[in-house]
């Protein structure tokens, strides 16, 4: 295991142990019918607490990645029309495909 992967599942841990001390805390494993007003906001801002925790450790996860994207296809052939029938290009008109945006420009003021 390497340090940022040992690294996420002790976060993981962490926030396991966090939630159960939320049940426990306020007896959510006997799912009470009714909750004070106070012991669920409390419960309700731990909970949120624990959520961005673990946001938090997805985001680190995903930038661990390594993306490798697949070369772009071929576009497809043009269909065989029937006679009479032609497909108008326009020579102006811009084919839109996902492409990078274009490098950024510092702005002199």
């Amino acid at each position: 295991m390497s340090k940022d992967s040992s690294f996420i599942a002790m976060g993981l841990g962490l926030v396991e142990h966090a939630l159960l001390d939320v049940i426990a805390r306020d007896n959510l494993h006997l799912r009470p019918a009714h909750m004070p007003r106070t012991r669920r906001a409390r419960a309700n801002g731990r909970l949120k607490l624990i959520e961005q925790i673990v946001r938090r450790l997805i985001a680190m996860m995903a930038l661990g990645l390594h993306v490798v994207f697949a070369p772009p296809k071929q576009c497809a052939p043009s269909p065989d029309l029937p006679d009479g029938v032609e497909i108008v290009i326009f020579p102006g008109a811009v084919e839109y495909h996902l492409t990078l945006l274009p490098a950024s420009q510092q702005l002199n003021l």
